[in-house]
């Protein structure tokens, strides 16, 4: 599909700002390839209209996070950004809990932003386990969130395949998965209890408060989520984005009282597995 140097400008602004999706010239031809997908499985037969219906349907619509779906890479693995794991496990996960015993409140909440197929949560879970000696007397919860309601499919599932296990080490697959007979791996059922997934698109005002009874989030401008270890892998995310900005001013000001850390990884790769 060809585009424009206008519709291409148009189809970048729009991208930014209702998805918070940055595409910078290195990587327009991935977004080419995205829209043509997306507009292939539309109502519309040319580009113009279909951005222009998009720039006006709501957040919610499900032809806009079907779009997500074809521009988010959502390309990660267990314990991917290996530096920034060993930050929380070494530093920054003890020292909230250290603070949280202190007080006497066992109660840890963690966001993960931009999670796609949840490996990162799930990663995050998995160091909690280890972490917390009476985990039993602990409440965590760990929400994660993606504007690709796809990817977010697949993480509920919590099956992998040996691709997002590379570079695992063999213990935590011994531990933590089950090998079924189609050679896939499903995650501990005590391990996905601690996650709960939801869709959310860091480019709204609105962001995930507490867990509530029902297991859904509530969206909300501000959140008690207190001394929460917050991150980001939102694979197409650069620092000048409108939702890594939307990430850090909003959401250190009102979604996140008391933060404990924020730690943000650097963009994934554009491969596939094999």
């Amino acid at each position: 599909m060809r585009i424009s140097p206008a519709g291409l400008r148009q189809a970048q602004a729009l991208v930014a700002h209702r998805l918070g999706l940055q595409f910078p010239d290195g990587r327009v031809a991935d977004m080419q390839r995205g829209l043509a997908d997306a507009l292939r499985g539309s109502a519309f037969a040319s580009l113009d209209p279909y951005l222009a219906w998009l720039a006006a349907v709501p957040d919610e619509d499900p032809e806009l996070r079907r779009l997500a779906a074809r521009l988010t890479i959502g390309e990660t693995h267990f314990f991917r950004d290996g530096a920034a794991f060993e930050a929380l496990e070494r530093h920054v996960l003890p020292s909230l809990i250290a603070a949280r015993s202190a007080e006497g409140v066992p109660r840890l909440r963690l966001w993960s932003a931009g999670c796609a197929t949840g490996e990162e949560p799930y990663s995050l879970a998995i160091e909690l386990d280890r972490l917390l000696r009476d985990r039993a007397d602990w409440s965590v919860t760990i929400l994660a969130t993606d504007i690709n309601t796809e990817a977010l499919e697949v993480a509920r599932r919590g099956i992998y395949r040996d691709w997002s296990l590379r570079g695992t080490p063999p213990w935590v697959r011994e531990r933590y998965f089950h090998r079924r007979r189609d050679q896939t791996f499903e995650l501990d059922r005590r391990i996905r209890g601690m996650v709960t997934f939801a869709p959310l698109n860091l480019a709204s005002d609105g962001y995930p408060s507490v867990i509530t009874s029902s297991g859904n989030p509530r969206r909300s401008r501000r959140s008690d989520c207190s001394r929460a270890a917050w991150r980001t892998t939102s694979t197409t995310c650069s620092a000048s984005s409108p939702a890594t900005r939307t990430c850090s001013r909003r959401t250190s000001a009102r979604s996140i009282r008391e933060l404990g850390a924020w730690t943000r990884s650097a963009r994934g790769p554009t491969g596939r597995p094999p």
